[in-house]
């Protein structure tokens, strides 16, 4: 029953300390592209992306 305790004990300390600081909110990143073209004449392309952590 000790190694049992100890053992959760330790896995419960190992957990905890996983992160440094304050929580990063998610962000949200966008562009828009528009492109002129002889032959096709004009283009768009639109990207979104949401990033969530600390990248």
């Amino acid at each position: 029953m000790t190694r049992l305790f100890t053992a959760l004990a330790f896995c419960c300390l190992i957990a905890s300390c996983g992160a440094d600081g304050a929580p990063t909110p998610p962000k949200v990143t966008g562009g828009t592209t528009v492109s002129m073209n002889s032959n096709s004449g004009v283009s768009t392309s639109t990207s979104i992306g949401l990033v969530f952590g600390s990248n």
